[in-house]
């Protein structure tokens, strides 16, 4: 049977989209087509975004107006991250001119959006108290704001403030980093993990005729959909109120995992640049083949075991980086944690080796353009030591884990929480350092609209990554002492 042709447009435009993501991986990309592949991205997460009922979630009922409302003042809250990578996009000469437009125009587009997404959110949060009854289940219902609409001014100020509240939390810590990560930041990378869990996928599910699993279709929907069904899953936490704190949590650990694909798969892929490598520059270190070649210099021995400690330092950076997000995974879905004997050895010996030779070091962005950890490298040291005590860790933790078992799980935790309690620190320098300066700088050119939004935003942050660190804390001391962790 002939493909119509609209089926055919679709799947060429997906396939024209997964292409262009994975020359874009390799940074083998033109100019002018990372653009249009940026437009392409940008334009697809709007739509899911506006295929998502935030209204439900929020109001507990459903409005597409007010839903539409709601997610296009987001966009214009947020429109400056969009102006910030266009800005630092490589020029092509279809785009030069519009680029360099934008570029010049950076700071006006970035207030003009800001105010319009400010003003429709107030706007909207005194529609919602005075013309909307409040559901129960929803996020406001929980805050105990269910109910019929007020009557009285004074009722409608206060719920219409509530409203502002609930929805600039909702939409700096969900709305916002997801954003950020998805459109920005992961895109191309997200398209090639994509293909190789599918691969995965294809090469372990036997059951199932390979030429099923190869077929053109199922491999097309399933990577182009991966980040899609990604983002719809996680926001389907916020729906139930047993999961908000879960949901949460989520975005805390999810940090990590952006480092991960922004920052650390540089050193291990050197042809991988996205944004943050290109906006941090000076601040980004030598990757692990260089450090690798350069041990070589030296003599043929140290060549080769400063590279068995480059390896084994960046699988317990790797193990530092999934874990938390792995651990909350298990706890989100199976309501336990799970940690299997290997991964416990492995992560205390890599760890051990990481700790000893130094190889990766975080550190706080102090930037006026975006907030978070670097990862960095450097020489490694006590290249002997740093062998020697992994092996050791490894060995004794395997032949012994049976005896020692709860020892071996708690003392993983900690050493989890222990990284885990580093880079929330961290973070939160970097979000004090960023925010101050950006808050000063709009007092002193009489931005107060935005100030107040920044402050507001600037508050939920500190406080978010403190007590999310908290509730993770109470989760795996929890989980520990109820013996569920296996």
């Amino acid at each position: 049977m002939k493909l119509k042709i609209s089926i055919l447009i679709h799947y060429f435009l997906i396939i024209s989209f997964i292409l262009l993501n994975i020359l874009d991986f390799f940074n083998l990309l033109a100019p002018d087509l990372d653009y249009v592949k940026k437009l392409i991205s940008w334009t697809l997460l709007i739509c899911v975004f506006y295929s998502i009922n935030f209204t439900r979630m929020i109001f507990g009922f459903d409005d597409k107006r007010i839903n539409s409302i709601l997610i296009t003042s987001f966009i214009l809250l947020a429109f400056n991250k969009f102006i910030a990578i266009l800005s630092f996009s490589e020029k092509g000469p279809l785009f030069r001119d519009l680029l360099n437009l934008i570029a010049n125009n950076a700071g006006i587009i970035a207030h003009f959006t800001f105010y319009m997404g400010a003003v429709s959110l107030l706007l909207l949060c005194v529609y919602a108290a005075w013309k909307t009854d409040i559901k129960k289940g929803s996020i406001l219902g929980m805050l105990h704001e269910s109910g019929k609409r007020p009557s009285n001014l004074i009722h409608i100020f206060f719920r219409s403030l509530i409203i502002l509240l609930v929805i600039a939390v909702f939409y700096q810590l969900l709305f916002d980093p997801i954003l950020e990560w998805l459109a920005i930041i992961i895109d191309s990378s997200l398209v090639v993990l994509g293909l190789i869990v599918y691969s995965y996928y294809c090469l372990r599910k036997n059951k199932i005729k390979i030429h099923e699993r190869l077929h053109l279709g199922k491999i097309i929907d399933s990577v182009s959909d991966i980040g899609e069904n990604i983002y719809l899953k996680f926001v389907s936490l916020f729906y139930k109120k047993k999961t908000v704190l879960l949901g949460f949590l989520g975005i805390l650990v999810l940090h990590l995992i952006i480092d991960l694909s922004s920052i650390f798969l540089h050193y291990i892929f050197p042809f991988y640049k996205s944004f943050y490598i290109k906006v941090l520059g000076g601040m980004i270190t030598e990757n692990i083949f260089s450090l690798m070649i350069a041990a070589f210099a030296d003599s043929m021995l140290t060549g080769i075991l400063s590279s068995f400690v480059y390896i084994i330092s960046s699988f317990g950076m790797l193990l530092l980086l999934i874990t938390p997000a792995y651990l909350w995974y298990n706890y989100a879905i199976h309501k336990k944690i799970q940690i299997s004997k290997n991964w416990i050895c492995i992560l205390l010996s890599s760890a051990a080796a990481l700790i000893i030779s130094r190889v990766y070091s975080i550190a706080a962005i102090k930037s006026s353009m975006l907030t978070g950890v670097i990862i960095q490298t450097s020489t490694a040291q006590n290249i002997a030591l740093s062998l020697m005590i992994p092996a050791i860790v490894y060995a004794l933790s395997y032949l012994l884990f049976n005896k020692i078992r709860r020892i071996l799980s708690l003392t993983s935790l900690i050493v989890i929480n222990l990284f885990l309690g580093l880079y929330v620190s961290l973070f939160i320098l970097s979000v004090f350092y960023y925010y101050t300066t950006s808050i000063i700088s709009l007092l002193m050119n009489n931005n107060y609209l935005i100030a107040s939004y920044v402050l507001f935003f600037f508050v939920v942050n500190i406080l978010f990554y403190f007590f999310g660190f908290i509730y993770f804390i109470i989760i795996t001391i929890k989980e520990s002492l109820t013996s569920s962790i296996t």
